[in-house]
């Protein structure tokens, strides 16, 4: 993905996302740190789970959003998101509603 990113701002994004990572496994263990020994594992592994859920929910909900405003740009979009899954063409046309795509 990072060959679509721009080349002036690359090297600051790939920075970015690994200060996140790192700072993301800190959290991580601090988090185990307190809940495991009080709450147990299956807590932490809930917790953990979370913010995936929110950002999958996030863009189910987005990809719906601009297959029904079928501009010229988010067609574009969908473009872009169909060729990034285009080995998994078929479990992409589950989750998106093929009404919404004019696909017969």
């Amino acid at each position: 993905m990072l060959e679509y990113l721009p080349s002036t701002t690359r090297a600051s994004i790939i920075i970015i996302i690994e200060l996140f990572w790192s700072l993301g496994g800190i959290f991580e263990y601090l988090m185990a740190m307190f809940i495991v020994p009080t709450y147990g594992w299956r807590v932490l592994t809930i917790l953990s789970a979370l913010p995936i859920t929110i950002v999958a929910t996030c863009m189910y909900v987005s990809i719906q959003y601009f297959c029904r405003r079928k501009t010229t740009r988010d067609s574009l979009v969908l473009f872009f998101l169909f060729s990034l899954y285009q080995n998994h063409l078929d479990i992409m046309l589950q989750v998106v509603d093929k009404n919404m795509l004019n696909i017969s």
